[in-house]
């Protein structure tokens, strides 16, 4: 097996699995998802441009999502993908397997192709992705074709900006083994992503079912790429990918037989989502705002499209409550602002409809005035936005992590454990905190306690807590969003508040016994304990009702039969009832048994246990006397009365002697001798008045 999924030009490489036809829906697919995301970013871009195919250039409010084209439009189509360099000096668009280059104007994000333009090195084959790195010295750009059959590249380019020209950097050329499904980059970071999928032409088993995401980082002072992570081939079957506006984590389809979502943050933690058996993510968007990820099922001629709901904390993955999307069957086409709750799709030519994301159920509102047309507008293809950040850095900045709150289910009228969001003032003035609320759908089951103290003001570097509990107050999917009103751009910001409402049981009756177990002491064969009681409260909210109790257990002969009141009439809730038992040893030891009550509680039968000890003061013979007094009638003096018998037997643990009967006390004369003694021996006595 070979230890990397990556190989330089004079490596052969193989790889095998999937039609030719696969590979290409896959590199079709891996280029609309590109266009989507290979956005990058830069610092120096006066204003908030958006960059679309058809060459024209809008501003963008990031407030209501609407769209203006500018004077500069319409300029040169732009092939895809395209982006821009960290400093805000060029913009990189992919052309006939090159890379054309234009000089960017700041003021009005115009630009002009630079002499010589466009660059390739040998190598350069329809190129899917551009990235970027945060110094402006350098790109890399990932070829969908490689050297060797079902193979792909990558390599990167100095950014010579004395002679404005791409310079291919020597050794950076690396041969992947297999085709890429979909690439991304992170331009704050100068990493990029590339997820592999199947090499019909691989004769390794490890490729034939391949999915592996690897990770480069573009090394600022040399342009090498370095720092490779991923596996050497895997059997997940790579289906789908996307990536989160920004590059702060992807999201990739897979699966064999079994589908799954998985989710990769920026530092390498994964989050993994079975989606069942033959359920294949087809498609996968990534929307703003770091919480909702968008999957397409096709299944013969239906195609849906679910909602999934992302933990940025702990990178765990749910379906969303509001699933699926509704109105719409791929997310194939659309792109997602890396600044705004906005997402862009075009139908036609010279237009593009913008859509609002709804941040408690992830639906796509369009905004108004959508679609908006213009000559040359098309699919948003670069922003420029600073690198890694939501909003501009100039300025106050409202920053709230995370981005969502998912509290999971309670029952009504239960409130779930609460959960924290912190305000942090990210810019360099002051945040003026206006106001705090709780918004949306089922508002009234959401509520926040802060330290903010709004209205307010945060310097910048400074920071409040909020509190939000949450307590449903009807059954189902219960939705709403922490909003915040500030000076700061895209106010008011927004937090999306998630849980479910489980019904309340209905009413039930529950059984408490106090004590849980009747503990007798130790008592000598026949004697009898005082009496001990257990209290038994309905700790239910409905009647109890008692059919029953009896004894049971190893020893249930040696307690007596209850006494209880529980049995006459139904216990309300909160009220109790009481049962008494006492211990009469039969046999030496420990003994024991169980007070059962039969009742309408769950869990019936219930019981308590019952507890004694028999203790003897010797080892040896013991004499027990059936009745222990004779009580004989009245006579006339001179008469004989019936016989009575008393029964002598031997309840000790070893042989008893008798040797000697005899009548002692006041009148032994007035009775008949004894008999002669057995083990077990009777003794008829008879009174004779004299």
């Amino acid at each position: 097996m070979p230890t990397w999924l990556f190989r330089s030009h004079a490596t052969r490489g193989l790889s095998s699995r999937a039609s030719p036809s696969s590979i290409a829906g896959g590199i079709g697919l891996f280029l609309t998802v590109a266009l989507l995301l290979a956005t990058s970013a830069h610092a120096q871009l006066q204003q908030p441009f958006v960059y679309t195919t058809g060459g024209a250039i809008a501003t963008r409010n990031d407030a209501t999502g609407v769209l203006a084209p500018t004077s500069a439009s319409q300029l040169a189509v732009l092939g895809v993908p395209a982006v821009l360099d960290a400093k805000g000096r060029f913009l990189f668009a992919a052309g006939n397997n090159s890379i054309h280059m234009y000089q960017v104007d700041s003021v009005t994000g115009s630009y002009t192709e630079v002499p010589g333009s466009p660059f390739a090195s040998a190598n350069t084959n329809s190129p899917i992705l551009i990235a970027t790195e945060p110094t402006g010295a350098y790109l890399a750009v990932v070829n969908s074709i490689g050297l060797n059959p079902g193979e792909s590249s990558i390599e990167s380019f100095q950014i010579n900006v004395a002679a404005g020209a791409l310079v291919p950097v020597a050794g950076s050329f690396l041969e992947l083994v297999s085709a890429p499904i979909g690439a991304a980059a992170n331009p704050a970071k100068g990493t990029f992503y590339v997820y592999l999928g199947p090499n019909p032409s691989s004769s390794n088993p490890f490729y034939l079912q391949d999915g592996d995401l690897l990770t480069f980082t573009i090394d600022p002072l040399t342009g090498l790429l370095g720092d490779q992570t991923g596996s050497a081939g895997s059997t997940n079957r790579g289906r789908s990918f996307g990536a989160d506006p920004l590059g702060r984590f992807v999201a990739v389809g897979q699966g064999e037989f079994v589908g799954a979502l998985q989710v990769t943050s920026a530092t390498g933690v994964q989050g993994l989502l079975s989606l069942g058996s033959t359920v294949f993510p087809d498609e996968v968007f990534v929307g703003p705002g770091q919480r909702f990820i968008y999957v397409t099922v096709i299944s013969g001629p239906q195609s849906v499209v679910h909602i999934y709901i992302v933990d940025t904390t702990t990178w765990s993955l749910i379906e969303a409550p509001s699933s699926p999307l509704p109105g719409f069957t791929s997310v194939a086409t659309f792109v997602a602002d890396p600044t705004g709750q906005f997402v862009y799709h075009s139908t036609a030519p010279n237009q593009v409809h913008v859509y609002s994301v709804d941040l408690s159920t992830g639906y796509f509102n369009e905004v108004n005035g959508s679609p908006f047309a213009a000559p040359g507008f098309g699919l948003p293809i670069a922003f420029s936005v600073a690198p890694g950040s939501s909003q501009p850095v100039v300025g106050p900045v409202a920053t709230l992590t995370p981005a969502n709150l998912v509290f999971g289910s309670s029952t009504v009228g239960i409130t779930a454990p609460t959960q924290t969001l912190t305000l942090s003032s990210t810019g360099n003035q002051a945040l003026s905190v206006n106001a705090i609320s709780i918004t949306g759908l089922n508002a009234g089951d959401f509520s926040e306690i802060d330290n903010c103290n709004a209205p307010t003001v945060l310097k910048p570097t400074n920071s409040c807590l909020v509190t939000v509990n949450f307590t449903p107050t009807a059954s189902g999917s219960r939705l709403a969003q922490f909003t915040l009103t500030d000076n700061a751009p895209g106010s008011p910001q927004s937090v999306a508040l998630a849980g479910t409402g489980l019904g309340a049981p209905p009413p039930a009756p529950a059984i408490t016994f106090t004590p849980g177990t009747l503990n007798f002491s130790a008592l000598s064969l026949g004697s009898t304990s005082l009496p001990l009681s257990v209290t038994l409260t309905n700790s239910g909210n409905a009647p109890l009702n008692i059919s029953s109790i009896s004894l049971g257990g190893s020893n249930p002969a040696d307690f007596s039969a209850p006494s209880s009141n529980c049995t006459a009439a139904p216990i309300a809730p909160g009220a109790s009832c009481i049962a008494t038992e006492s211990f009469t040893p039969l046999a030496a030891g420990f003994r024991q048994a169980a007070l059962v009550f039969a009742d309408n509680a769950a869990g019936s039968p219930q019981s308590i246990t019952l507890i004694g000890t028999e203790v003897s003061s010797a080892s040896g013979p013991a004499l027990k006397f059936l009745p222990t007094t004779v009580n004989f009638p009245a006579l006339s003096q001179g008469s004989a009365s019936p016989v009575q018998t008393v029964t002598v037997t031997n309840s000790g643990n070893a042989p008893a002697t008798i040797t000697a009967i005899i009548l002692g006390g006041s009148n032994p004369a007035d009775f008949s001798g004894p008999r002669v003694p057995v083990s077990v021996c009777r003794y008829y006595p008879t009174l004779r008045a004299l």
